[in-house]
């Protein structure tokens, strides 16, 4: 189900699956959030929950026994209810039931709030431990954006701006996507990142030139029946496969 408010200046259309952002606009009439073009990308800005990325063969040990978990967690395909809800606010809950206890044999409940004031959309994420045992959990947002918003803009001009200042690491992921357990500090100045993806050079998604996949298979790994390859190129730092790539396509090389 679609639940909508509006404040007058932003409207935000939110699904009760996943607790997920479908439509965010203006006023005037100007959409900020990526339209889900299943040519791209199918979702909005999914909900992450219990778990951010993905597990080996999707499984994890607890104990004793084995469990599945799907990629960013169950979230996403779950239905959320109402907790909250006015004109300009909406709060939804997914509490522990049989289903998400197939995955994640715990008691809890979690809300996701949306709060729309003056030009502003404020979104809050509450984890209740409603058990008697630690709760171990990720959480995450994957919010896509409608970049350039204007005619006539370019997506460089565009950034990110942290409302403190902080210390931001990036966590790094592997050739299998897996997290490698390597970190690197995320430079932020005046609480704005200076790294930019949209500065490398990188093509967009509808301007990348025509691939040929070539299958690299390494013994002993069984992940992809032990091909090796590229994810996310944005976000998965497999940095020096696509720089190369990129430097045999044009002869360019790009470092930074």
């Amino acid at each position: 189900m679609i639940y909508t408010i509006d404040n007058g200046r932003l409207r935000l259309e939110v699904n009760s699956l996943g607790a997920e952002m479908q439509r965010l606009s203006s006023c005037s009439g100007a959409d900020y959030l990526w339209d889900g073009d299943s040519r791209y990308w199918r979702r909005h800005a999914p909900v992450l929950f219990p778990f951010v990325a993905r597990l080996k063969d999707d499984r994890y040990r607890l104990g004793d026994r084995e469990y599945s978990m799907p990629k960013h967690g169950f979230a996403p395909e779950s239905e959320f209810e109402v907790y909250k809800q006015s004109g300009t606010e909406l709060v939804l809950r997914l509490t522990d039931n049989e289903k998400t206890r197939e995955y994640y044999p715990f008691a809890f409940e979690f809300r996701v709030g949306y709060r729309l004031e003056d030009w502003k959309l404020n979104i809050v994420y509450t984890v209740v431990n409603t058990g008697t045992e630690l709760l171990p959990f990720g959480l995450g947002g994957h919010p896509g954006f409608k970049i350039p918003l204007e005619e006539g803009r370019s997506f460089e001009e565009y950034y990110l701006e942290f409302p403190r200042a902080c210390d931001a690491d990036r966590i790094l992921f592997g050739p299998d996507c897996l997290v490698s357990g390597v970190r690197e500090r995320y430079p932020l100045e005046e609480c704005r990142p200076t790294a930019k993806f949209g500065t490398l050079g990188l093509f967009r998604a509808d301007k990348t030139p025509p691939v040929e996949p070539i299958i690299v298979e390494k013994a002993g790994v069984t992940v992809a029946c032990g091909a090796i390859g590229v994810g996310e190129i944005a976000s998965i730092p497999t940095a020096p496969a696509v720089e190369e790539a990129y430097y045999r396509y044009d002869g360019k090389r790009r470092n930074s």
